[in-house]
């Protein structure tokens, strides 16, 4: 008797389904952009044979301000909670 294959499978709505779509270009974009700020201010180390990563030419400003258009709300919590944390 041949033993039965119990097989994962998960089903969603099209509309679930695209609301995942959707939320993983977001991800990877948000990633590709930031993976860009910072490889863009990188310079050859001593050696020459690797990066080093320049802090001063690093753009943080616009690291922040991509995390803030697409985590609005862990950027607000994450200010709030420094904003309680000094006072």
């Amino acid at each position: 008797m041949e033993e039965e294959k119990i097989k994962n499978t998960v089903t969603l709505t099209l509309e679930d389904y695209m609301n995942l779509y959707e939320k993983s270009k977001l991800s990877n974009k948000v990633t590709e952009t930031i993976v860009n700020i910072v490889l863009n201010s990188c310079e050859l180390n001593s050696k020459k044979d690797g990066l080093n990563l320049d802090s001063y030419d690093l753009r943080s400003n616009k690291i922040l301000s991509v995390i803030k258009e697409y985590f609005n709300e862990d950027y607000e919590k994450t200010v709030k909670e420094l904003k309680e944390m000094e006072d």
